[in-house]
């Protein structure tokens, strides 16, 4: 999914798909990602909500798969964490509609951040959040 082609964020708006719960608006998270556009160079990035897919449902579908809230809650002002996000999303509607490789890829999410969880390298509090690299 190299190119995101929004128009197929819109065909999956159809009443049949099982979207994550949604969540209370959170306040607004401290930004932990640098967005100057010069450090972004080349990065594919989504830098305004979509009209057609809102934020609160792509962070709903991330934290639904063991995301922590405040990390997803970044897409809200980083258009890269928005860009990813939105993959999310798609690849979990492709599940849902049966595709084999997307649901390796949303299982394969779910047991990372599992795992991270369980190596106390994420949590859902970022003061309990070691990083890689910190441990």
């Amino acid at each position: 999914m190299e190119g995101l082609d929004l128009s197929y964020v819109r065909a999956k708006q159809t009443p049949h798909f099982n979207d994550a719960p949604g969540l209370p608006r959170a306040p607004k998270a401290p930004r932990i990602f640098n967005d100057d556009p010069e450090r972004n160079l080349g990065a594919h990035l989504l830098p305004d909500e979509l009209e057609a897919l809102p934020d609160d449902k792509i962070i709903a579908t991330a934290v639904a798969l063991g995301m922590p809230r405040f990390a997803a809650e970044q897409a809200r002002t980083h258009p890269g964490c928005r860009w990813n996000l939105v993959k999310i999303w798609c690849i979990a509607q492709d599940a849902a509609e049966g595709d084999g490789t997307a649901k390796e890829q949303i299982d394969y999410l779910r047991h990372s951040f599992q795992e991270l969880r369980r190596a106390e390298l994420i949590a859902d509090r970022p003061d309990h959040t070691a990083g890689l690299w910190e441990r």
